[in-house]
């Protein structure tokens, strides 16, 4: 594994880096110039190996003319002495290739890294397909899809990883211990900056397309969803695994496989000294060959599900090979590696010997060499034969393995998040009764320079904030600020804020609702339906933060206020916690009936020489000042 070592202007000898937005930048656009000479210093080298090959191989031509009429024999001591040195060039411009490919990648992800730091987070998969529009609260916070957190986030290079990854979006956790381990993962790898590039580089150097992993989509493509058709080359592995033997249950066919090319090498070298007649032997490859046929079907179901996988499987022994290389503090982290030794060997060395099985198998489609390499060898079967040998040993393996690059791989993405925000803080993770404390809480997706911060505390169940506020003046936004880092929160992910300390609560959300004309359900109806969901989960037991934003807008004033105070009502009683954001100011009422549940929260907007004046600070109270008939006047509508 490569490291590359980054002076920083700001580092003290002897003393952990201490980042800021200014050096970040210093540091992305010093490894960008290290990589892009590198590149430039191996491509130069490259050609000069290539120019040498084809001289090579022009003089051996020209020496052969040369020297033809002088027999056979000269020529071919010729084409020998050549292709010795040929091979070797050939070799050393793979290996050039494949160093070209990780600086390339490397270069990739250094300018996406400089465009991240910009605001500009377009050119990161943003998890379209991840959208759900009845989840509890991904679409309400905007986890997924262009501009959203997960796009923020996402730095994964293989499919089950972004897979992990909005899993653990979704599905935060909700035990304090296992926050904790998830923390002491991430920052562990959010210290490592080389090891987290060359990992992402070494999964986006390798395409899982439609050849690979029957996906369309490149990893060097942006604006896309990522890896269409799911995760077929998981899914494939994993059937293949689970699929009955075929060929290491026929006892007799190890001792079949060693004898029959011994005899067929025996034939040969009787034929080529004239002990054995030719057409004997031509008979003895039909049989051979006939021999594989019996069981070509089966061999080519084999071959269905895992052949034409070699890259990818390069690509996962290698990332596997970047995890085994290392040492790890974090109990998350070393329990994931140990999955990867078992009594001895490793699982990158045993995913390589998958990986020259299958190119192997690959050959047979080479008509020519499988013709003789079956009539010899019987290539086929001893191919197929080793690979379910290879699966026998670690078929109750396999799966562990991928998991561990996958969950490697989302723990490195939130790594580098809380990498890219050093202003950002680790939450203190309480147990007990419900509780909330932030201090200068933004939301993580706005811009730093721009942005306002707010405190917030809540303490215990049953605990409701209506924030009122006029048009714009930040309510909606502030409801998300708090959702989306109490889900970072919980996802063991560095938070937007100062300070932050909280109780794991499971979340649940209405702030936008979908109506649907093919369900034909009115915006109402939809909207009742995501709030009837909330009690549901409450009446069951469950403890909830709930976040509402406008409750009932679908509907005339009267009923949205006596709806919105008996919903209200109802949660409090159930024993919800909770933000309610709301233009009825009478809502704010149920204080006096409340008044150890409801506390009144507000966003103000000030007129100032026929301007709308926003300060986006949360303040306590009641808004008092409206903008609706103001910016209607703006807009030309005469009132």
């Amino acid at each position: 594994m490569a490291a590359f070592f980054i002076s920083i202007p700001t580092k003290v000898k002897g003393q952990k880096e201490v980042y800021n937005m200014e050096n970040l930048e210093i540091l992305y656009n010093n490894r960008l110039s290290k990589f892009s000479d590198e590149l430039k210093a191996i491509l130069s080298k490259n050609r000069i190996v290539s120019a040498v090959r084809l001289i090579l191989f022009l003089s051996a031509i020209a020496i052969s003319i040369f020297i033809s009429r002088y027999g056979i024999y000269p020529i071919l001591a010729t084409v020998f002495l050549v292709l010795i040195p040929f091979l070797f060039l050939v070799k050393i411009n793979v290996q050039f290739g494949k160093k070209i490919n990780h600086l390339k990648a490397l270069i990739e992800i250094n300018k996406n890294e400089l465009e991240g730091l910009k605001g500009n987070i377009s050119v990161f998969r943003p998890g379209k397909e991840y959208i759900n529009y009845d989840h509890f609260f991904s679409y309400d916070l905007d986890i997924f899809g262009e501009g959203s957190i997960y796009q923020s986030i996402n730095r994964t290079c293989t499919r089950g990883g972004a897979d992990v990854l909005a899993d653990t979006l979704k599905k935060p956790l909700q035990n304090k211990s296992k926050i904790l381990l998830k923390q002491q993962a991430i920052k562990e790898l959010s210290d490592q900056n080389d090891w987290r590039q060359n990992f992402q580089a070494t999964g986006n150097t390798v395409l899982e397309n439609k050849v690979e992993q029957s996906s369309s989509s490149s990893w060097f493509a942006k604006n896309n969803s990522g890896f269409k058709n799911d995760s077929l080359f998981h899914e494939e592995i994993i059937a293949w695994v689970k699929t009955p033997f075929n060929f290491i249950s026929i006892k007799q066919l190890p001792f079949l496989l060693i004898l029959l090319p011994l005899i067929t090498s025996v034939l040969f070298a009787f034929t080529v000294v004239g002990k054995f007649p030719f057409m004997g032997f031509v008979v003895w490859g039909l049989a051979m060959l006939s021999y594989v046929g019996y069981y070509i079907k089966k061999i080519s179901s084999i071959h269905n599900r895992i052949g034409k996988k070699v890259n990818i499987l390069d690509k996962y022994g290698k990332l596997l090979k970047l995890i085994e290389q290392e040492s790890y503090k974090s109990e998350y982290l070393s329990n994931l590696v140990k999955n990867t030794t078992i009594k001895g060997y490793t699982a990158s060395m045993e995913l390589n010997g998958l990986r020259n099985l299958v190119k192997a198998l690959d050959n047979r489609a080479n008509i020519l060499f499988a013709f003789f390499a079956n009539a010899f060898l019987l290539w086929d079967l001893q191919v197929v034969f080793r690979i379910e040998k290879w699966r026998k040993k670690n078929q109750n393996n396999m799966i562990e393995w991928f998991d561990t690059i996958y969950k490697f791989d989302a723990v490195s993405s939130i790594a580098t998040f809380g990498f890219n925000h050093p202003n950002y803080i680790i939450p203190k993770v309480k147990e007990g009764d419900f509780s909330l404390e932030i201090k200068q809480g933004g939301h993580p997706l706005l811009n730093e320079k721009e942005r306002i911060d707010n405190d917030f505390e809540m303490n215990g169940h049953a605990q409701i904030r209506i924030i009122t506020g006029a048009n714009m003046a930040g309510k909606s936004t502030f409801l998300r600020t708090i959702g989306v880092n109490l889900v970072l929160a919980m996802s063991g992910s560095a938070v937007c804020a100062k300070e932050f300390t909280f109780v794991p609560i499971p979340v649940h959300t209405s702030v936008r609702t979908n109506d649907s004309l093919q369900k034909s359900e009115s915006y109402f109806f939809a909207e009742l339906k995501r709030l009837k969901a909330i009690i549901d989960r409450l009446e069951n037991g469950e403890k909830l933060f709930v976040i509402v934003d406008e409750m009932l807008r679908g509907t005339n004033s009267k009923d949205k206020h006596l709806g919105s105070e008996a919903l209200t009502k109802q949660m409090i009683k159930l024993g919800a916690s909770g933000l309610i954001a709301t233009h009825d100011i009478a809502l704010g009422e149920l204080m006096n009936i409340y008044p150890e549940n409801i506390k009144n929260q507000r966003f103000e907007v000030e007129i100032e020489n026929n301007k709308l004046v926003f300060d986006y600070l949360l303040k306590s109270g009641i808004s008092q000042n409206l903008n609706a008939v103001f910016l209607m006047k703006k807009m030309g509508i005469i009132i």
